[in-house]
């Protein structure tokens, strides 16, 4: 509205009614995320902001994070919704992401995923002068390509792990969380996104390293134990545990890293364990070894320890002497414990 000035309705370029409009949405982010406010701005052609409107935001009977915004008039049928987080005592970390309004707009998602690729859809459209819808499908495409991946990975919603055999499991919509190395603490996770966010803005793909450093940060959460079923397993320990990741993605190394830690049954019929060595002259990791143990059954890094006294393989009973210190590998553990001086 604009003075005495009534907006009976705007239509956009396909003759549909946008504006004004009633607004609904929820906050799909991770469920140990809590969002202190969404904020809904309207622009110009040019992504430029007018003007602002904190949305009412509350938790339905199912858990979820809604926000809602009252009947309000919008000159441009492109709109920035920003999510607030809290980051430690007195910082906030901020996620915005375009919306394309139509008639109805009670069901706009924030997601991780809208968010990083918001940067490129901004790209497209002033540099490129493409159309939101144009550019929106043009950004999926690059982060599919970016992170090599499907669009139920890069896009999904579902945050629930799905367990394979093979100590695998399929991370889905917590796939971008593991790039953004969440599982670290929120200050990492927040400057990681950035990082990736500025470069899939700029050019649509994004760097090997960052992609490495992201894999590094996963791959040091790992550890060989003894479960307390006495099973053997290459687990992961973070403050994302909780949230079910626990086992290998390896198709998450293949991507980062480029390496092939393939589960075929060309490996499940073979008779001796494979190893395969990590080149990649971005991660700290370069030049370790990930061991397939055939009484196992799952890929797993060699520990620093067996990188220099040899592997211990799960069905075999060995002993070994390194620098004076007499280790052994107990038939059915795993893992090398260091024996007293007799």
């Amino acid at each position: 509205m604009d003075g005495e000035e009534s907006v009976y309705g705007r239509v956009d370029e396909y003759g549909v009614q946008y504006s004004p409009t009633y607004m609904r949405g929820v906050v799909r982010y991770l469920k140990t995320m809590k969002p202190e406010k969404v904020k809904v701005i309207s622009l110009d052609a040019k992504l430029n902001p007018i003007d602002s409107i904190e949305a009412a935001l509350k938790v339905n009977d199912w858990g979820e994070n809604i926000f809602s915004v009252v009947d309000r008039d919008y000159p441009y049928p492109v709109i920035k919704l920003v999510v607030t987080f809290p980051l430690g005592e007195n910082e906030k970390m901020e996620f915005s992401q375009y919306v394309r309004l139509k008639e109805s707009n009670i069901e706009a998602e924030l997601s991780l995923p809208k968010a990083l690729m918001s940067g490129r859809i901004e790209t497209l459209m002033l540099e490129e002068d493409s159309t939101f819808e144009r550019a929106e499908a043009q950004a999926v495409l690059d982060m599919r390509s970016a992170f090599n991946t499907d669009m139920d990975d890069v896009m999904s919603n579902n945050m629930t792990v799905y367990e394979y055999h093979g100590n695998t499991e399929r991370l889905n919509g917590l796939l971008l969380y593991i790039y953004c190395r969440h599982e670290i603490s929120d200050s990492v996770f927040y400057s990681t996104f950035n990082e990736f966010y500025k470069d899939f803005a700029k050019a649509g793909n994004v760097s090997d390293s960052l992609m490495a450093k992201s894999a590094d940060a996963y791959l040091s959460t790992f550890m060989v134990l003894n479960d307390e079923a006495e099973n053997i397993q290459f687990m992961s320990f973070s403050r994302d545990s909780v949230l079910g990741i626990c086992h290998c993605d390896y198709d998450f190394f293949k991507r980062a890293y480029g390496i092939s830690l393939a589960l075929s049954s060309e490996t499940f019929m073979s008779e001796s364990e494979e190893y395969c060595k990590l080149d990649n002259e971005y991660s700290s990791y370069n030049g370790r070894t990930f061991v397939y143990d055939k009484a196992l059954g799952f890929w797993r890094l060699q520990t620093s320890l067996e990188d220099v006294i040899g592997v211990c393989l799960f069905r075999k009973d060995s002993v070994t002497v390194n620098d004076g210190i007499r280790y052994h590998c107990e038939k059915y553990s795993g893992i090398w414990k260091e024996e007293p001086e007799e």
